[in-house]
């Protein structure tokens, strides 16, 4: 299954966070953001659009996250400059290493490891040789309160 899929939950209520701003962007050649998709999350926490469901091109993303207008939403009284106000998230979508073309010096060979166990791609238990691939989901879970937040590439 290709696409991408964004996860938000409030972790400090220990709820899905439905109806934050999120967006999705392309940065295209010349930095400029070009968007993919925008839209509320829905009442399980998911950025709910038919754009996110296809197969992303190699590249730089942002996910872009307005979470003081969420909790501002929800009746928490933030201060007139909140701690966190909207969240810019970048990541990449790498194309996919053709081994046999590059050079040995500058590739992962197989059964290498990439990271660390605990902060290494999901693909790697399956494949060591998969890092990364357009063609796979991306899910990216965001969890956050007013003065904190975490986003990673997760594994669903």
């Amino acid at each position: 299954m290709a696409g991408v899929s964004i996860h938000v939950v409030d972790v400090s209520r220990g709820v899905v966070a439905a109806g934050m701003q999120v967006e999705l962007h392309a940065v295209g050649v010349s930095g400029r953001l070009e968007l993919v998709a925008k839209g509320l999350t829905d009442a399980t926490g998911l950025l709910n659009r038919p754009e996110l469901s296809k197969t992303f091109l190699p590249g730089r993303y942002v996910a872009v996250f307005h979470v003081a207008d969420f909790y501002r939403a929800q009746g928490i009284t933030l201060p007139a400059v909140p701690f966190l106000d909207v969240v810019r998230f970048d990541f990449g979508i790498a194309e996919h290493a053709n081994y046999e073309e590059r050079p040995s010096s500058s590739r992962a060979r197989t059964n290498d490891l990439m990271g660390t166990l605990q902060y290494m791609s999901p693909e790697q238990f399956g494949d060591p040789r998969l890092l990364d691939e357009p063609a796979q989901h991306y899910h990216l879970p965001f969890k956050c309160t007013p003065w904190g937040y975490s986003c990673f590439r997760g594994g669903a």
